[in-house]
């Protein structure tokens, strides 16, 4: 069985979204296709915030993208876990906001 590299995954996910290299780096955000060309030929390696956006438009999770499988594993659960976290520092954050906010009215009274 021919060993398929995180080049050959990603350059999967991009022919199963029907687009080409330049379509692809703009659907990720990226100004050109280089970064993709250089990823599919294995010559450079995604940053994780542009793995987990490749694994995101192919419908796959990360584990699948870095490691060619398919259950979740430690990156997947903890990519997971800080989005929760950082959900409830939002909610968090909001009501410290309003707080201030309401403090600084009844200062200004």
């Amino acid at each position: 069985m021919p060993n398929i590299t995180l080049g050959d995954r990603i350059a999967q996910i991009r022919a199963k979204l029907n687009y080409n290299q330049t379509d692809f780096a703009k659907a990720l955000g990226l100004k050109s296709a280089a970064a993709i060309s250089k990823w599919e030929s294995n010559d450079r390696e995604p940053e994780l915030k542009l793995l987990k956006k490749v694994a995101e438009l192919g419908g796959k999770n990360i584990e699948w993208l870095i490691y060619g499988k398919e259950e979740e594993g430690p990156y997947q659960k903890r990519l997971e876990l800080l989005e929760k976290e950082n959900q409830n520092l939002q909610k968090k954050l909001a009501v410290y906001e309003k707080a201030i906010s309401y403090i600084n009215k009844e200062k200004g009274k």
